[in-house]
């Protein structure tokens, strides 16, 4: 499930280096963090793991992949 996350990560990384307007950029956040986004399904997955440690790593993982998207958007907006 790392993997899983680390590809999602570094595919909405991609899609907010590449967006050129704010339009754009709103799409990535929709593509990306929507109810149907790679990173936001990752999340509806923590549930299935089979131990705390599992779900604590696991969503530690996704926390970072949430938060440096987050950053990299806004920094892309100024």
């Amino acid at each position: 499930m790392i993997d899983e996350i680390q590809v999602a990560r570094d595919a909405a990384l991609r899609s907010v280096a590449s967006a050129e307007t704010v339009e754009q950029l709103e799409g990535v956040v929709g593509e990306h963090l929507g109810k149907r986004g790679a990173l936001s399904q990752l999340k509806t997955k923590l549930g299935s793991l089979a131990t705390i440690d599992e779900k604590k790593a696991m969503g530690q993982a996704l926390n970072e992949a949430l938060d440096r998207k987050s950053t990299r958007l806004n920094s892309s907006h100024t």
